[in-house]
């Protein structure tokens, strides 16, 4: 699969947790992520987004009352 590059933005990202999940006789761990921005209308659930080194996939975005101008990502760190 090819990714493209949608935008370029400042972003807060926050690590939430870490789960472990057992699956198949295997752990593996699964880490949490907030990443507010400024409010766009395309973020889609296919969507990943990089941090650095990190990929994040998102799972949901939360839309703050207090703060129409922004969007927080509830994303999930995904591992290679």
């Amino acid at each position: 699969m090819a990714w493209r590059t949608v935008a370029t933005v400042w972003a807060a990202v926050r690590r939430d947790a870490r789960e472990s999940l057992f699956a198949a006789g295997r752990e593996s761990a699964a880490v949490r992520t907030r990443v507010t921005i400024r409010r766009r209308d395309d973020v889609a659930l296919d969507w990943r987004l990089v941090w650095g080194a990190r990929t994040i996939a998102v799972r949901g975005w939360d839309l703050p009352a207090e703060r129409p101008d922004l969007m927080t990502i509830l994303g999930e760190e995904e591992t290679p």
